[in-house]
């Protein structure tokens, strides 16, 4: 039987996955907090090449690196808006159902 979530709640479901107490009738979700390889990244998530994951690696794979994505990249060091060693000669390319406002919001527009 699954545990339903309420905005109020503050008990953990998962460790890696909680609601954290804000004012009333406002709360968080955390996803990826105590974790080595953050769930999303600044950089791939808004990119049309993202094809997925590997849980067993905690590794996302895309078409430019199909092996898994370099770390200095997914974390966002790295925009990957030129080539880099590996990369298939594919770099970002944004998602066409991005906002720019988001493109803009992480530098790479």
């Amino acid at each position: 039987m699954k545990r339903r979530l309420r905005a109020d709640d503050t008990r953990d479901a998962r460790p890696e996955a909680r609601l954290e107490a804000k004012p009333p009738g406002q709360a968080m979700l955390t996803i990826d907090k105590n974790s080595d390889w953050p769930i999303f990244s600044p950089v791939c998530t808004y990119c049309r090449h993202l094809t997925g994951s590997v849980p067993s690696r905690r590794q996302a794979v895309c078409a430019a690196f199909p092996r898994g994505i370099p770390e200095g990249i997914w974390l966002g060091r790295n925009k990957h808006q030129k080539p880099y060693p590996g990369d298939h000669g594919i770099q970002f390319e944004p998602h066409p159902d991005v906002v720019p406002e988001v493109l803009q919001r992480e530098g790479l527009a």
